[in-house]
């Protein structure tokens, strides 16, 4: 039986911007969690999905990625 997920096909498209462009910034995990004030496994978590992003936090990281808040929405 396949389990059920509570992360969307919209949550994962988010969660794989949101590597994206840390790479295309040219951070690491390390460097971005330092600069955030938080854990290395927050970056981790939130990049693999096993945590949700809350709207404050997804700012925080647009503005440090230098990235625009539409960049992690799938256009419609």
């Amino acid at each position: 039986m396949k389990s059920k997920t509570i992360f969307t096909a919209e949550h994962r498209d988010i969660v794989r911007k949101l590597r994206e462009a840390r790479v295309a910034a040219k951070l690491t995990q390390v460097e971005v969690a330092s600069k955030l004030r938080k854990p290395q496994s927050f970056v981790s978590k939130m990049e693999s999905g096993e945590r949700r992003l809350d709207i404050i936090e997804l700012r925080r990281m647009s503005k440090l990625y230098g990235k625009p808040l539409s960049f992690f929405f799938p256009k419609e």
